[in-house]
């Protein structure tokens, strides 16, 4: 990496994600073998997106008008605070702190998110570096699922949540290095008046988008099916697979390697071809993948799915979010963020909760199979929800009505962006990256 900003960000998100990753494994492992019970499993992961409902479209207005670095900052200490506080949880009737603390987590994780989403473009400050540098960030996984596993099997809970807590710390001081200031004009009082028309002016900008209007709906409808599955993985390797903690550990890590796969492929991808592109090759291709992932009954066959899955997940993560960078002005590009997210984790969360309830009842696999068909219906109506060809409008109409708040983000000595209208054009010759990095954002999230 070229960018000494983009690099203190990148090496901040190591040490974050990678401590993510180590309570990804750790928090549902935890409830159930405290508990057995897949609901209160299931539920941790709904406390995970809990936030993102509530919050989710306020933060982007605020990110929009804030210094974008210091929100960063101030999420991680926030962070940081409350995923120590799931060390008070010692005993089973006290589970309800780890619920309280993810969700406190998250809520500061609203902020940081879109900041980091809408920072990116002005970090690289060329938009032919947008790929690669939103993929550099989904393979820190791969190392943190394996040592969540043994950690957990090894040290125990406890020591997981102060090594995610530390990890939050060190992404702070990451973010604190970035040198890049972005130039703002006054803002007007915060009112509610105004909040609702920032708002309402970037969910504009989002449906006025072909290409953004559709990707949309593919996100609803690829995290309903996978928030279903990520709440029954657990259950799912408890009673069908039959994996100790180290095993399931090995089982998240298929998918870091498959991480690694992704981020070339996602930059191949879009570079000579579209995120259009992207999008159609990688969604079949995970709806498989989690075919014979949750069909398998043996482990070789779950370990072997689930690397195959990984890679399509950076591609579909990067795809859209380039998609939505490029087509977006900066002055925007946070409340649009927030709205993809916000449309996430709605959708997770209830997959997540509606699975969890019914597994409950009627078990693992009816729920497994709802869930793959969801996902096969969806790669049929991709041809009809994504436009062959296109090209990104100008400025949109909501940014007559939206109110002044931040100049468009660029880098001092950068060369100029070149038009939207070149940037995601499908074709063999696609634009060149010239920024080499390596995997994702999303997000997260399988």
């Amino acid at each position: 990496m070229n960018i000494s900003d983009f690099r203190s960000l990148w090496l901040g998100q190591l040490a974050s994600t990678l401590g993510t990753w180590l309570l990804v494994v750790g928090v549902p492992l935890h409830i159930f073998d405290v508990t057995g019970s897949t609901a209160l499993t299931g539920a941790a992961f709904v406390a995970e997106t809990l936030p993102a409902l509530v919050f989710g479209p306020a933060a982007g207005v605020l990110v929009d008008r804030l210094d974008r670095r210091r929100v960063m900052v101030a999420a991680d200490i926030l962070r940081a605070l409350a995923i120590l506080a799931m060390l008070l949880a010692r005993v089973p009737d006290q589970l309800w702190v780890i619920y309280v603390a993810i969700i406190l987590e998250n809520g500061a994780a609203q902020l940081f998110r879109p900041a980091r989403q809408a920072l990116i473009p002005a970090l690289v400050g060329d938009q032919t570096r947008l790929p690669a540098a939103n993929s550099t960030f989904g393979m820190i996984g791969l190392f943190g699922s394996v040592l969540g596993g043994g950690i957990y099997a090894a040290f125990g809970f406890s020591t997981l949540v102060v090594a995610d807590s530390a990890s939050y710390l060190l992404s702070a001081i990451g973010c604190f290095m970035i040198q890049h200031r972005e130039v703002r004009l006054p803002s007007p009082p915060v009112t509610f008046t105004a909040g609702i028309a920032e708002l309402q002016a970037g969910l504009r900008h989002v449906w006025g988008q072909r290409l953004l209007r559709g990707l949309i709906v593919v996100t609803a409808l690829f995290y309903l099916a996978s928030g279903a599955l990520t709440a029954l993985l657990v259950p799912f390797a408890r009673t069908q697979l039959h994996l100790d903690t180290q095993r399931y550990g090995y089982l998240l890590a298929a998918l870091g390697v498959g991480y690694l796969f992704g981020s070339p492929l996602a930059r191949w991808l879009i570079d000579r071809w579209s995120t259009r592109i992207a999008v159609l090759v990688s969604v079949p291709w995970l709806s498989v993948c989690f075919g014979l992932a949750f069909g398998a009954r043996d482990y070789p066959l779950a370990i072997a799915a689930f690397a195959l899955a990984g890679a399509p997940a950076v591609v579909l993560i990067v795809a859209v979010a380039t998609a939505y960078q490029r087509c977006t002005p900066g002055r925007l590009l946070g409340r649009v963020t927030a709205a993809f997210l916000t449309v996430e984790m709605a959708v997770y969360v209830a997959g997540a909760s509606a699975a969890s309830s019914v597994a409950e009842a009627s078990g693992v696999m009816p729920v497994v199979t709802v869930s793959i068909v969801l996902l096969g219906a969806l790669v049929a109506m991709l041809p009809v929800l994504l436009p062959r060809s296109e090209t990104p409008s100008g400025p949109s109409s909501s940014d007559v009505v939206t109110l002044p708040l931040t100049l468009p983000l660029t880098l001092p000595l950068t060369p100029p962006r070149r038009p939207l209208a070149d940037a995601d054009r499908p074709g063999p010759h696609g634009l060149a990256r010239t920024f080499s990095a390596v995997a994702q954002p999303g997000t997260h999230r399988a």
